[in-house]
């Protein structure tokens, strides 16, 4: 049994970057993911996707990827033009002679002329190691994730058994009740024949036979044995591994129509007491489901 509800984050940080990963959760009828990932790792999401479809079966699940600094250090190069260094050179000393001032002219002014520095960035590129740190740190975030849920599925576990096992006890006192029930209402019909005269053969034919016709309906014998059918089905569900919430949930709504028919047909007090406490235990589970993959 697993648990819907789940956390897990993984860190790597090194000399030119820090990357996290945030995995998480929640409950959820149907699977559905959300990844955000920084503008450098796109061409990763697919990849990322695939790896959290493996995993992830049912409930909302969101990925974060986060990057510092966004976007890798670009690499530049730097080249100078001879050529046009000559000819801002040759331009400038012939300025001088024309104008008969002193030829001055340092290096630092050269290289600031047009054409003199090629400066050339290379688009940065996710490198083949980062990607394979990246999905690395992914899975382990999943694993983390699954774990909790994992271990939050095992407490739901516990829980069920003891909601389970409460119950059975309210199911023991509802058949015993019932029967209380029936013997009553049979000791009442025999004492109304009783009174009737020995000669009124048709009347007490007529008061049988509605007292037959009351009994059956208050009869819950069948809800009961379909009930414990149910509990039955239930329990060997909690040890399954994989996903069983929408079983489960079939089998809780079958109990809630089983006990609906069983309140409808009580006339005695302490047998509908223990029948709204059986549907109390019912929907506390069928809170509980609602976590289960």
């Amino acid at each position: 049994m697993k648990s819907m509800t789940g956390y897990g984050i993984s860190q790597w940080k090194s000399k030119d970057c820090y990357i996290e990963i945030i995995v998480q959760s929640y409950n959820g009828k149907y699977f559905e993911l959300r990844v955000q990932t920084p503008a450098f790792y796109n061409s990763l999401e697919g990849e990322l996707r695939k790896e959290l479809q493996k995993k992830f079966i049912r409930g909302f699940v969101s990925l974060s990827v986060t990057r510092s600094p966004l976007w890798p250090v670009k690499k530049t190069t730097v080249k100078w033009n001879k050529g046009q260094a000559l000819k801002w050179k040759t331009l400038y000393k012939n300025m001088a002679t024309t104008l008969k001032m002193k030829y001055e002219m340092s290096l630092s002014n050269l290289a600031q002329q047009p054409g003199v520095l090629e400066v050339t960035a290379q688009p940065a590129v996710i490198s083949l190691q980062e990607k394979n740190k990246v999905k690395m740190l992914v899975r382990r975030a999943v694993d983390l994730c699954n774990k909790e849920r994992e271990r939050e599925g095992k407490a739901l576990q516990k829980d069920f058994q003891k909601n389970l096992n409460q119950l059975m006890l309210s199911l023991k006192k509802v058949k015993s009740h019932a029967l209380r029930q029936s013997k009553g209402v049979s000791k009442k019909i025999e004492s109304k024949v009783g009174v009737i005269d020995d000669d009124d053969i048709e009347g007490k034919k007529a008061i049988q036979e509605v007292a037959g016709t009351l009994i059956n309906r208050m009869d819950i014998s069948e809800e009961v044995s379909r009930m414990e059918e149910h509990i039955k089905a239930f329990r060997s569900l909690i040890a399954v591994k994989g996903v069983i919430g929408k079983k489960m949930s079939f089998y809780l709504q079958e109990m809630i129509r089983e006990m609906n028919t069983a309140g409808a047909k009580a006339q005695d007090f302490k047998l509908t007491k223990e029948v709204v406490q059986i549907k109390t235990f019912i929907e506390r589970m069928r809170e509980q489901v609602q976590n289960i993959e």
